[in-house]
């Protein structure tokens, strides 16, 4: 358990090695070309989503991932697919002290605050997993998101680890250094190996300090994926991750400190019967993480085993996958308690041939952390009108569970003591009373959502418009509610609780538009309008009204691509976001509009063969994010640096 990734590769090469008898040779072909068409197989049955077909979903590859020379999922899910990403940090869901997520999680977390569930399995904060492992990310926005327990529009994200390896190896290393004394080390190798394994393993480092004196962030990952086909049908798939995070920051005015040491194991055997495809997986993550200021200590942990059983086949217009998950936690916290938890889940997806349409079926049954049963079920089509004209609706119904920290997050600020005195008015001992401050609600209710969304797409090259439209109704909507607490022996205390809002509703509209009058030059833009109340009128927090995020490409390329010049220029605009405030007076919370305004980003860089050498800028105007303590996120950030290739 402390060390996934040996583990998983000893495993793999025992594996391989074990079963080299069963495994076809064929001298005069490469690994690439000789299993390609099998992996195709196992990707697009097992782990690409069909959801993407019938909403405004986006996918982001591993060669456009590299290109931004980021090493944050907000950066890339914000610049690549016009998503708005909350910055800053929310008690009770940035802070994660059951399962943990470390590194800069503090700065970031992903649409609505909602809990990452990933369709591929895995289920773990994001900011765990280093982007230089991926093979692409796929973004699913709407109704099929409750599906996978995110709910509402708040998206569903899947991860996945590369399936595509090169004819035989590239090395690729990126280093870069920045304002706030950033630097950033990363290097990725995909081999394959003795033409009877394909391997990835990627390691990244990153040091910044933050805005103030004694701020500093440190973030280590590791991370390996091996394919190693056996016979036929029946492959083997080992993927091992490690995760190290140092944070030191201010917060409510104290120099807070947070350790993060997180690891990842899965293993997942493919296998086929005739027109049956199955995929057995298990996988065990460990969390740890150690929190404490100069009045204050909290160590939280979590083991968590999962146990996946999918297969997929094809009969007459239909095309289902059936799965299976049961999940194991032990979670163990000095706040928070010790809870021995489990779930399950069962359900089938289903490409329908409808003859005048595609459609998609989809349902699916819950057992959560409280042993609710929890139903959902969605539907989608979509309509090839012309060749240059789609449309997709799509609709579902289901719930999100409380996670853990909605459950018991309890967060304890410190300790005072109290005398206690007997009738001669003489001290006899001493009570110790904590301070505590937000916390969750084990009585908290499923959150569920009803969803639509209608997307027309045109491609009428170089032009293509996106139009598009969503609607949630949420009930028993789980949402962190800032309260003023008077405190009667100590300082009074603003914090944050789990609550149920009865009822509320997000709806809006999208419109995106891009075009290539050359070779060399795109630019495209998404806008997207979004409203968002309590069913009082009350406005939700963290939802801009307005979003309008830009792209302008321009690239050169010399001697047949051997030489290429570029430059991108990534302006936003945001405006009207629900923020919770306190009045100087009565210190009560309330909510205002807060509008950042424009802010642009942007990078240029010059290659030559292989070798790159880049520049890249964020938020150039300096528009400072306000955080709900009244700090300041950081202002502008400059990165320099140099990667190159190596292949063989």
């Amino acid at each position: 358990m402390k060390n996934p990734i040996t583990m998983m590769l000893s495993l793999s090469f025992i594996i391989a090695f074990g079963q080299e008898t069963f495994v076809r040779s064929d001298t005069t072909d490469t690994l690439t070309k000789y299993v390609g068409e099998k992996l195709t197989v196992w990707e697009n049955r097992f782990v690409l989503s069909p959801l993407l077909r019938y909403v405004a979903g986006d996918v982001i590859s591993d060669s456009l991932i590299m290109k931004t020379h980021s090493e944050r999922f907000d950066e890339i899910l914000q610049s690549q697919s016009g998503i708005y990403i909350k910055q800053g940090q929310i008690p009770g869901t940035a802070i994660t002290p059951m399962l943990a997520g470390g590194g800069l999680a503090h700065q970031k977390f992903l649409l609505d605050g909602i809990p990452i569930s990933f369709p591929q399995m895995m289920q773990y904060d994001i900011s765990t997993q280093p982007l230089w492992s991926l093979g692409a990310m796929e973004i699913i926005p709407g109704s099929h998101s409750s599906l996978y327990g995110t709910g509402g529009m708040a998206g569903a994200f899947n991860l996945i680890t590369p399936y595509r390896f090169p004819e035989g190896a590239l090395t690729r290393i990126e280093v870069a250094q920045g304002d706030y004394g950033t630097n950033w080390f990363a290097v990725g190798l995909s081999h394959n190996f003795f033409k009877k394994i394909m391997m990835h393993i990627s390691g990244t480092k990153l040091d910044a300090d933050g805005d103030q004196s004694g701020e500093h962030t440190k973030s280590e990952n590791l991370s390996a994926k091996i394919f190693i086909p056996i016979y036929e049908n029946w492959n083997i798939e080992g993927y091992a991750q490690s995760h190290g995070g140092w944070l030191d920051y201010y917060s409510f005015g104290s120099l807070g400190h947070q350790r993060d040491d997180d690891a990842i194991g899965a293993l997942h055997i493919n296998g086929g019967f005739g027109k049956f495809l199955i995929r057995a997986s298990s996988q065990i993550e460990r969390y740890d993480q150690k929190y404490y200021t100069d009045f204050a200590y909290s160590h939280h942990r979590g083991d968590v085993l999962t146990f996946d059983l999918r297969t997929n086949t094809a009969i007459g217009k239909f095309a289902p996958t059936l799965f299976a998950q049961s999940r194991s936690y032990n979670l163990k916290s000095t706040d928070s308690g010790e809870h021995n938890l489990t779930t399950f889940a069962s359900g089938i997806q289903s490409d329908v041939d409808l003859n005048f349409a595609d459609g998609l079926v989809s349902a699916r049954i819950d057992k959560d952390m409280k042993d609710n049963i929890l139903p959902s079920f969605g539907v989608g089509i979509r309509k090839e009108f012309a060749e240059s004209l789609s449309v997709m609706l799509s609709a579902g119904m289901g719930f999100r569970s409380p996670s853990p920290n909605d459950l018991w997050y309890y967060q304890i600020w410190g300790f005072y003591a109290e005398p206690i005195t007997d009738s001669t008015g003489d001290t006899t001992g001493w009570d110790t009373i904590s301070v505590s401050g937000s916390r969750g609600d084990e009585n908290i209710e499923p959150e569920k959502s009803l969803n639509i969304s209608l997307t027309t797409k045109y491609d009428l090259k170089p032009l293509n418009i996106s139009v598009g439209g969503f609607y949630t109704r949420y009930k028993n909507l789980i949402d962190w509610q800032s309260e003023y607490i008077t405190v009667s022996d100590g300082a009074d205390s603003s914090l944050y609780i789990a609550e149920n809002v009865n009822e509320a509703a997000i709806f809006g509209a999208t419109i995106s538009a891009d075009i290539e009058p050359a070779k060399w030059f795109k630019f495209g833009a998404k806008y997207t309008y979004t409203s968002a109340k309590d069913s009082s009128g009350k406005k939700l927090v963290e939802r801009p009204e307005h979003f309008l995020a830009g792209n302008i490409t321009a690239k050169y390329s010399f001697w047949d691509n051997e030489l290429e010049l570029g430059v991108r220029l990534e302006p936003s605009y945001i405006a009207k976001i629900g923020r919770t405030k306190y009045d100087p007076t009565t210190f009560q919370p309330y909510i205002a509009d807060v509008s950042p305004g424009f802010i642009l980003g942007g990078r240029i860089w010059g290659r030559y063969k292989d070798f790159e050498l880049f520049a890249l800028g964020e938020n150039i105007t300096d528009n400072r994010y306000e955080l709900p303590d009244g700090e300041t996120a950081l202002g502008k950030y400059f990165r320099f640096g140099i990667s190159w290739n190596f292949r063989d």
